[in-house]
């Protein structure tokens, strides 16, 4: 019986270590002193920390652009709902797309936001949230972070936010629909939290 035990909690021993791989890494969510000089003028509270497993990526609130989105985008971090969330729609000729609990593209909060669009450029690092193709007034809780200039959205897409540091953690995602091994968010929490 003795020997039996031990090889049983062997077993559950290399199981619980392999799953020790899916946990994601405890990151530091106050603002370091990089992050303060990096802010040049902003607020902490009107810029998002996104923690990455490439690095962090410092993104400014536009909410003279979408206040409604801004503020909501804020309550959803605060809570932590982004947390874990994978990049589940990764395109280097457009952008990454997060922000579905079930991974999928199909999901969201729950809760559905009027359009705020604006004459606003979306550009390199711009962040916008997702919709239903056919119905402007369905955003909720994806967004998704640009990889290139895209005129054609201005006017049909919600701009709420831009990277001002880590771009290049964001050119660094793991790509696919879904990729193959998806990287996921670490946190996203406003920097004043």
């Amino acid at each position: 019986k003795a020997s039996e035990l031990a090889v049983f909690f062997a077993k559950a021993h290399r199981k619980l270590t392999m799953m020790k791989l899916y946990d994601l890494p405890k990151t530091n969510r106050t603002a370091t002193k990089r992050d303060k000089v990096r802010l040049a003028g902003r607020s902490p509270d009107d810029v998002l920390a996104l923690d990455l497993p490439q690095g962090r990526v410092l993104i400014e609130l536009l909410d003279h652009l979408a206040p409604r989105h801004v503020e909501r985008i804020k309550v959803l971090a605060a809570k932590g709902f982004y947390d874990g969330l994978i990049f589940f729609d990764v395109k280097p000729d457009f952008a990454a797309i997060t922000g579905d609990p079930t991974n999928t593209g199909q999901g969201g909060s729950g809760r559905r936001l009027d359009a705020e669009f604006s004459k606003s450029l979306f550009k390199v690092g711009s962040v916008g949230m997702m919709r239903e193709r056919n119905e402007p007034n369905s955003a909720d809780s994806q967004f998704f972070i640009a990889y290139k200039k895209m005129p054609h959205l201005v006017g049909k897409y919600t701009k709420w936010g831009q990277v001002f540091s880590g771009m290049e953690h964001v050119k660094a995602l793991a790509r696919g629909r879904p990729p193959q091994v998806p990287d996921a968010i670490e946190s996203l929490r406003v920097l004043s939290e």
